[in-house]
């Protein structure tokens, strides 16, 4: 049996805040912006601004925000790249960073409404929001889509411009009129939380964003740099630690990623930012489990299980019990495995996030293949190719065209 990792892509944002009805949430995915400016060097701002705006409406109790890990599952199945059922960090390890792609057509990283709307289906959202930026000498505007999967119909939503000095409070306007295009109320408290920007500091706004960038393309070094440097902008600024942290964990630095975790969770304590903490815990919670200190992990796992809780956080805990299956997997108690990973998939189930119930039946395939039940194994497999299935044209994984593999996670294991 090989030992498995936990791979967490972006999560100071993976988790989706749901109540214990969810029924009563509008459940929104921010794809990416796109950069309209003809300045290729605000690229790295295209990550930044889906950061930003689910980090935002993530605060307002009537929505059920897409997370980042549910948000790049959806992007990388609509790039066509092996994704769907492969552990991504296994595959990172295996191409030296690169992500293999397999395109049947060209395909650019940005939707259109048509490839918005698929990828919404995927991730169970009933609404996706698109959008672009463009910067004129020192201004910059910024215009979105909302669109309703259900109903595909596309509304446009008053853009902002102004001062590309004034970019965080841009942002925290931008998510109030998108709040009001969705029709959800939001408490002063809330809005209060919105327009608090996480920095103050653009400049370490700017490295943040660029760290994210080269995070999200596995190249860790660079990503580190930027975030230190977000860092030494500002001392304070708890989400460039929990991305170095991140940074660290999977650059195989287990020790520098602990310390930095509990920085940025210092700061959350402060503030008293509960879903900071939930977050940060988990990660913590990770990065003991990659060391194989699992009492630790289970710890920090459990602290924040107690704060998701609290919070009625639904999709976070799937994630939580999925990271949790991995530890009884990892030490040969498959049965507490598939337990914990069957309660991660009902939680996925009840709010139909396709892509995140793909990547668990995979692990159930793995723990059935530890376990030497290959037909059950393969069962698991096949399921988790079959979860999803693109439809739209100008997809690469269009119904009929070519799948992922389906032996290699046997491959890895």
């Amino acid at each position: 049996m090989r030992m498995r990792k936990i791979f967490v892509f972006l999560i100071l944002i993976v988790f989706v805040f749901l109540p214990s009805s969810s029924q009563a949430k509008k459940r929104v995915a921010i794809l990416h912006f796109k950069n309209s400016t003809k300045e290729a060097d605000l690229d790295y701002l295209s990550f930044g601004f889906g950061e930003t705006l689910t980090t935002k409406l993530i605060k307002i109790e009537g929505l059920a925000v897409v997370s980042v890990i549910e948000r790049l599952r959806v992007i990388k199945l609509l790039e066509g790249q092996r994704f769907l059922g492969v552990d991504v960090e296994h595959l990172w390890r295996q191409t030296k960073g690169v992500l293999k792609k397999q395109r049947t057509q060209s395909f650019s990283l940005f939707p259109d409404e048509e490839r918005a709307i698929e990828g919404g289906k995927i991730a169970g959202a009933s609404y996706v929001i698109i959008g672009n930026f463009r910067k004129i000498g020192s201004e910059i505007r910024v215009d979105c889509k909302l669109i309703n999967v259900k109903l595909m119909k596309v509304k446009t939503v008053d853009g902002v411009v102004g001062s590309y000095n004034n970019l965080l409070n841009l942002q925290s306007r931008l998510t109030l009129k998108l709040a009001k295009s969705l029709g959800v109320k939001v408490t002063e408290d809330e809005k209060n939380k919105i327009t608090q920007a996480e920095t103050k500091s653009l400049p370490a706004y700017e490295w943040q964003a660029r760290g994210m960038n080269y995070y999200e393309k596995f190249k860790f070094k660079q990503a580190i740099e930027s975030f230190e440097k977000a860092i030494n902008l500002d001392k304070d600024y708890a989400a460039s630690y929990n991305y170095l942290g991140l940074s660290y964990d999977l650059s195989d630095r287990q020790e520098e990623a602990i310390v930095v975790y509990k920085k940025a969770i210092d700061i959350y304590l402060r503030e008293n930012d509960k879903q900071g903490l939930a977050v940060t815990y988990n990660d913590l919670g990770n990065a003991y489990n990659n060391k194989g200190n699992y009492k630790e992990a289970l710890e920090y796992y459990e602290r924040s299980r107690g704060i998701r809780e609290r919070l009625s956080d639904q999709s976070g805990e799937a994630e939580l019990y999925n990271n949790i299956g991995t530890i009884y997997d990892n030490k040969g108690d498959y049965n507490q495995a598939l337990r914990y990973y069957q309660k991660a998939l009902r939680l996925k189930k009840s709010f139909q996030d396709k892509a995140g119930m793909a990547n668990i039946y995979h692990n159930l395939g793995i723990v059935y293949y530890n376990k030497g039940d290959y037909d059950k194994s393969w069962e698991y497999y096949r399921k988790s190719k079959l979860t999803v299935t693109i439809t739209c044209e100008n997809c690469p994984y269009r119904a009929g065209a070519r799948r992922a593999d389906l032996s290699l996670p046997w491959k890895f294991y």
